[in-house]
C-alpha cells in the first residue's frame, strides 16, 4: 500500500473572519470574556480515500505537514471525514511535539476539529485499520492564531492591578470564547451563561502554559484540552444576578480521563453570601506572558445579597465564568459575570448560588473528604536521612457523613512536590533520602477513591536529623556582687524542636551583650543543674546573660538566656529624698514617682507616690539582690505606707499589695491593704524566714520585692498611695531607739542611699562620750577617707560623705568598706567595732 506523503505550506490568506473583541453590556456592566484573537482562512487537504490491510495492525497510509508560516497556534477542522471502526488520525505539533489521537468517536465529539497546536506547524497522519474501506480526510479551512498588542485595562477595583499568578488545579479556560470554567464535585463545569450562549465555548483548557512575551496565548498539551460538550449546556444570559452556566465535557482523547479525574480538584458550591473576603481565580486579559493565563486577588465582600455577589475584587476581560470563592473555606458561593468596578469605587459582581435555577442545574455534588488529623513530621540524630510522618485518618466527609474505610487514600508531598500516597488505615509513611540537616515541608491531604475529591491539606515541617540548635539554658540565676559572680542555671537536654542534643560543648557567657568565657561541657552534662563563678576585668554592675553550644563546625548556638543583672548587696534603704523618679540604681519603676503630696512622711518632705495615672496603676520593683546563704539571718523588709495622702482616696478594691520575687522566679504577695481614706503612715516589718516563699526560696542571688497598686486609669492623679522608709537588712546592734528615748548602747547603721550617687549619709549613736573613728577603704584595703577621728559626746548622729577621697578627688563607681570604731573615754565599756559595705553607682 502507497503511503502518500505531502507538505502543505500557506502564507497568511486573504479571506479573513477576524472574531474582535466582544462585550456584551447589562446597563453599564460589561461582560468580561476575551475572545482569544485568531482568523480562519481556506486550507484545502484531501488524504485520498484507503482501505485496510487484510490482517495485522493498523498502518499509516497518509502524512502531510500544515503550515502557516509564522503563525502562534493553529487548530484543524476537517469539513469531510470517515475513519471507520479503527482507524484514526494522529496530529503532532511540530513545535513541541503535543500530539492527539481522534478517531471516529473523538472527532465526532471534538465537532470534526482539533484540539489547539503551539507553533506554526503539525503533522497530520492517517492511519488504516484492518477491515476499514473508504477511509478518507479532507479540509477545507483551519484557523489560525493571531498575535496581540496588549490588554485593556478594566474592572480593576483600585489605582492598580493586583492580580497574582496561581495555579489552582480547578479553574481552566473556555475557548475559543475567551472566558474561564471551573470544576465541582460532582464532575460538571460552571461558567457565565453569556459564554456558553452561541457556538464558542468548545474547548476547556487546563494547566495552561505562560502566553507570549507579546501576550499572544499558547495551549496545554492536548491531553489537558477536553472538547465541550455542546448538547450537555444549560445556561442563562439574563444579566447580572441572572447569567450562569453549567456543562460537561468529552473525555480526554488521549487520556481517556474526565477533568475532575485529571486534574484531582474540585469546588463544592454553597450558598452564603456573608464571606469577608471573596477570591476570583481566571484566565483574564494582562500583559507579555500572564495575558489570559491563570491569576487570583482576593477582595472585600461588597454587599451582595439575593442572587448578586458583589465584590472589591480585581477582574479582566476574560475573567468571566470564574469561580466567586470564599477565601477562609475555599467554597465557591457563586459564578462571575460582571464588571463594574474602577479606580475610585464600584464592585465587580456576579450570580450567586441562590439563584434557583443555578443551583438545580448544579445537581447533587459529591462530597470533599475531611483532611487527616494530629499531622507530625519527625527525625533526629538517630534518622538523619530519613523522616517519620504520623497523622490520624479522616473518619468523616465535610458534611459529618462517614468516610467508609477503604474508599480514600492519603497523598502525601513534599515540598510541593507528590512523592506517594498510601491507603487509608495505615496513618503512618517514612520517607528516605534525605539530606542530614535540609528542612523539608510535607503536605498530606486525603482523596476518595472514586470521585478523586480531595480534602484541604495540612502541612508539617521538619529537619532531617533534627534541629541543629540547641535549647537555651534554663533557670539562669546570678548571685554575688561586682567582683565576681556565681552563675547556676540547667543544661539544655534538647534541641529547639525537641530532638535529643547528642553534641552539647559548652556554656557561652556574654557580660553586656560580649562573649567574655565559655564553660567547657560535654554531652554527659545535658539536663544538669550547673555552675559557675566568674570574675569581670573591671568591678561593677553588668547584664549577664549565657548561651548553649554544641561540637560541630561551624558551631551552633543557642537563643540566649534571660538576661540578669550583677545583684545589690545588703542593706538597702531608701527615704526617697529626692523629687521625681525613684533612684534607678535601686528601682525599676513603672508610672510612680517621688512627690511630697503626702501627710507627713516619715522621711520629709518626700514619699514614693503610686496610683492610678495613666494605666490604672503603677508598680515598682526593687533590683534583684543577693540573699544568698542569708537563711536564718533574721533578714527584715520593711515600709512604711499610707493611703490618700493630700491627693485622692483609694476605694476599697483600689489596694496597694507587695510582693516578693523567689528562686523559682514567681511574684508571692506577702502584704496587701485595700484602699480607705487617709491615715497616719503605718510600718510593716516582715521577716523574710518567716513567711511561705510559694514553694520557692526567697534566699537566693536574684531576691526582688514589688510595690503594685491598683487604681483606675486616669489622665489626674487618683487612688493614692504613699510608701517611705523602705529598709531590706539584717539587725545591726540594736536598733534605732523610740522617740523620746535615751541612747543605751553603741549603734551604727546603714548609709543610706545605698546605692548612692553622688552623696550618702550614716547614722550612729552613743550611749556615752567616745572618741569616735569612721574610715571608708576600697575593696584592696586601703584608706580612701578618714571622716571622723575626735571625741563625740552621748547622742545621735549622722555624717554625710561626698564621694571623695582624702584628697579631694571624687573616687570611682564600685563597693567600698566603712568602719565604724567607737571607743568609751571612761568607764569600762568595751570598745565597739562594725564595719559594712555601700556602693557608688555613677
Amino acid at each position: 500500500m502507497k503511503l502518500v506523503t505531502e507538505i502543505h505550506r500557506r502564507w497568511p490568506g486573504n479571506l479573513v473572519i477576524l472574531l474582535v473583541f466582544w462585550a456584551g453590556w447589562f446597563g453599564l456592566l460589561p461582560a468580561q470574556v476575551a475572545e482569544i484573537p485568531f482568523h480562519t482562512e481556506p486550507y484545502y487537504l484531501d488524504s485520498g480515500v484507503h482501505n485496510g490491510p487484510a490482517g495485522g495492525p493498523a498502518i499509516r497510509v497518509y502524512s502531510a505537514v500544515i503550515e502557516v508560516e509564522g503563525a502562534p497556534w493553529l487548530r484543524l477542522f476537517f469539513s469531510e471525514a470517515h475513519l471507520g471502526r479503527g482507524s484514526y488520525l494522529l496530529i503532532t505539533s511540530r513545535q513541541d511535539g503535543a500530539w492527539q489521537r481522534l478517531d471516529a468517536v473523538t472527532l465526532r465529539e471534538w465537532q470534526n476539529s482539533t484540539a489547539y497546536f503551539n507553533g506554526d506547524a503539525v503533522t497530520l497522519e492517517l492511519y488504516v485499520a484492518e477491515g476499514d474501506q473508504g477511509v478518507f480526510v479532507r479540509m477545507q479551512e483551519i484557523m489560525v492564531g493571531e498575535w496581540v498588542q496588549g490588554p485593556p485595562l478594566e474592572s480593576i477595583c483600585g489605582p492598580t492591578d493586583d492580580r497574582i499568578p496561581s495555579n489552582d488545579p480547578a479553574v481552566g479556560r473556555l475557548l475559543n470564547i475567551g472566558c474561564t470554567g471551573w470544576i465541582i464535585t460532582n464532575g460538571k463545569l460552571i461558567s457565565a451563561g453569556h459564554c456558553l450562549d452561541g457556538n464558542g465555548a468548545n474547548v476547556m483548557e487546563f494547566n495552561v502554559p505562560p502566553s507570549l512575551p507579546n501576550g499572544t496565548i499558547q495551549h496545554p498539551l492536548p491531553e489537558d484540552q477536553y472538547a465541550v460538550d455542546v448538547s450537555s449546556k444549560v445556561y442563562v444570559n439574563g444579566g447580572v444576578g441572572n447569567d450562569w452556566g453549567v456543562f460537561n465535557v468529552f473525555d480526554n482523547s488521549i487520556t481517556g480521563l474526565q477533568p475532575i479525574q485529571a486534574q484531582g480538584a474540585a469546588f463544592l458550591v454553597v450558598q452564603d453570601l456573608t464571606p469577608d473576603s471573596i477570591r476570583i481565580t481566571g484566565y483574564g486579559v494582562d500583559d507579555g506572558t500572564a495575558n489570559q493565563t491563570q491569576q487570583t486577588h482576593v477582595g472585600p465582600n461588597a454587599g451582595s445579597s439575593g442572587t448578586v455577589m458583589r465584590y472589591r475584587t480585581d477582574t479582566q476581560g476574560g475573567n468571566s465564568g470564574s469561580p466567586v470563592i470564599d477565601d477562609a473555606t475555599h467554597f465557591a458561593v457563586g459564578v462571575h459575570t460582571h464588571g463594574g468596578c474602577t479606580a475610585t469605587g464600584g464592585a465587580n459582581q456576579g450570580t450567586s448560588a441562590f439563584h434557583p435555577q443555578f443551583w438545580a442545574a448544579i445537581g447533587q455534588q459529591g462530597v470533599f473528604p475531611s483532611p487527616p488529623d494530629s499531622f507530625v513530621a519527625y527525625s533526629d540524630y538517630r534518622t538523619p536521612t530519613s523522616m517519620l510522618l504520623s497523622w490520624i485518618d479522616p473518619s468523616t466527609l465535610i458534611n459529618g457523613d462517614t468516610l467508609q474505610p477503604g474508599t480514600f487514600q492519603i497523598m502525601i508531598e513534599r515540598d510541593g512536590v507528590l512523592i506517594d500516597s498510601v491507603a487509608g488505615g495505615v496513618e503512618s509513611y517514612v520517607d528516605t533520602g534525605l539530606v542530614d540537616g535540609t528542612e523539608y515541608t510535607y503536605s498530606i491531604f486525603t482523596r476518595r477513591d472514586t470521585l478523586g475529591l480531595i480534602s484541604t491539606s495540612v502541612q508539617a515541617t521538619w529537619i532531617a536529623g533534627g534541629s541543629p540548635i540547641p535549647s537555651p539554658p534554663i533557670q539562669f540565676s546570678v548571685a554575688g556582687n561586682q567582683q565576681q559572680v556565681t552563675l547556676s542555671w540547667i543544661n539544655p537536654r534538647e534541641n529547639i524542636d525537641g530532638t535529643p542534643m547528642d553534641d552539647f560543648a559548652g556554656i557561652n557567657l556574654y557580660q553586656n551583650g560580649a562573649l567574655v568565657a565559655t564553660f567547657t561541657r560535654s554531652s554527659a552534662d545535658t539536663g544538669l543543674a550547673d555552675t559557675a563563678t566568674y570574675v569581670p576585668s573591671t568591678p561593677g554592675f553588668y547584664d549577664w546573660y549565657i548561651t548553649a553550644i554544641d561540637n560541630e563546625t561551624p558551631q551552633n548556638e543557642s537563643d540566649p538566656s534571660t538576661i540578669l543583672g550583677t545583684p545589690l548587696a545588703l542593706p538597702i534603704i531608701d527615704e526617697f529624698t529626692t523629687a521625681g523618679p525613684p533612684n534607678p540604681g535601686v528601682w525599676i519603676n513603672t508610672h510612680a514617682g517621688v512627690n511630697d503630696r503626702a501627710q507627713n512622711p516619715p522621711s520629709p518632705p518626700y514619699a514614693l507616690n503610686l496610683n492610678g495615672t495613666p494605666a490604672g496603676g503603677d508598680t515598682v520593683d526593687l533590683k534583684a539582690i543577693d540573699l544568698t546563704g542569708l537563711e536564718g539571718a533574721n533578714v527584715r523588709f520593711s515600709f512604711a505606707y499610707q493611703p490618700q495622702g493630700n491627693g485622692n482616696a483609694p476605694e476599697e478594691g483600689d489596694s496597694l499589695l507587695v510582693y516578693f520575687r523567689n528562686n523559682l522566679g514567681e511574684w508571692v504577695q506577702v502584704a496587701g491593704y485595700p484602699g480607705q481614706s487617709v491615715q497616719p503612715f503605718v510600718t510593716e516589718e516582715i521577716a523574710l524566714d518567716s513567711i511561705s516563699a510559694g514553694g520557692g526560696s526567697f534566699f537566693h542571688g536574684q531576691f526582688q520585692v514589688r510595690f503594685r497598686s491598683i487604681g483606675g486609669a486616669s489622665n489626674i492623679a487618683n487612688d493614692d498611695w504613699f510608701v517611705d522608709n523602705v529598709r531590706l537588712e539584717t539587725p545591726v546592734g540594736i536598733g534605732q531607739p523610740r522617740q523620746g528615748e535615751m541612747v543605751r548602747e553603741y549603734a551604727i547603721s546603714a548609709n543610706y542611699p545605698n546605692p548612692f550617687n553622688p552623696t550618702t549619709t550614716i547614722a550612729y549613736e552613743l550611749p556615752q562620750r567616745s572618741t569616735v573613728r569612721l574610715v571608708i577603704y576600697d575593696l584592696l584595703g586601703q584608706q580612701v577617707r578618714e571622716l571622723l577621728n575626735q571625741p563625740k559626746e552621748a547622742g545621735r548622729y549622722r555624717v554625710v560623705w561626698d564621694g571623695r577621697d582624702d584628697q579631694g578627688q571624687a573616687v570611682a563607681s564600685g563597693m567600698y568598706i566603712y568602719r565604724f570604731e567607737a571607743t568609751p573615754i571612761s568607764g569600762k565599756a568595751p570598745r565597739f567595732i562594725r564595719t559594712r559595705k555601700m556602693v557608688l553607682l555613677k
